[in-house]
């Protein structure tokens, strides 16, 4: 949910009050979380890269080969798109490279979550996205679950009755049609129920001090400044 992604954000904001003159946001879509990132991290330049252009796409790359120079961003944010990547250790790799020391990545990922319907390779626990980053020279620095075990079962469910009727877009870059506008309608009345019970699970997983089901994750992580030596 965006939500959850745009809570994570502002609760590193109050944490770490952090600063990040050029952020770079990998997959951006349509850059919804823009204004809330450059606010947050007081970013002065946004760059928004993804395969495909749009309207906030700066510039059109692949995230597994970057062209940008060695340690040139301050901050690197990629909102659940690196299950889509097919090598997604290319993506790290290239996140790490392009990062400045000190520098900060932002990623919200997927774990128990029903294959999206567009190139979806693979799942990661907390422990297992933090221990990826950590490889690269990345110390997670926040990083949280994103709901629990019911939270999880909330979102599987209106991911279903998504599904009942068929012509699901793979893409939201697709063309839209009217058959497709007119499904997309219905399924937003269909899921209005199990939206609700999504937010009520989300209340109850709070509480419940439950661990190992849970929706996704998300990661604040920094990147391992190189330690100066001193003599021969």
């Amino acid at each position: 949910m965006a939500y959850l992604a745009r809570k994570f954000i502002v609760d590193v904001s109050r944490q770490l009050s952090p600063s990040a003159a050029i952020a770079l946001d990998l997959g951006c879509g349509t850059c919804p979380y823009q204004s809330l990132v450059c606010s947050s991290f007081r970013t002065d330049l946004y760059i928004g890269i993804d395969l495909a252009p749009t309207d906030t796409t700066v510039l059109v790359a692949d995230a597994k080969c970057l062209p940008l120079g060695d340690a040139s961003v301050d901050l690197i944010v990629s909102f659940d798109v690196i299950q889509h990547i097919s090598k997604s250790e290319a993506m790290l790799d290239e996140m790490a490279r392009v990062l400045i020391p000190n520098g900060y990545v932002l990623l919200t990922y997927p774990f128990l979550y029903p294959e999206c319907d567009f190139h979806d390779f693979q799942r990661w626990t907390i422990e297992g996205m933090n221990d990826a980053l950590a490889r690269r020279g990345m110390s997670p620095v926040v990083f949280s679950r994103r709901g629990g075990p019911l939270f999880a079962a909330a979102c599987a469910l209106t991911w279903a009755v998504q599904h009942i009727i068929p012509g699901q877009r793979k893409s939201w870059r697709e063309r839209r049609t009217l058959l497709g506008v007119i499904r997309s309608s219905f399924v937003a009345l269909m899921t209005i129920p199990t939206n609700a019970i999504a937010w009520a699970a989300l209340l109850v997983d709070s509480i419940l001090p439950t661990r190992g089901a849970y929706m996704g994750g998300a990661v604040l992580a920094r990147k391992v400044a190189p330690v100066a030596r001193i003599g021969p």
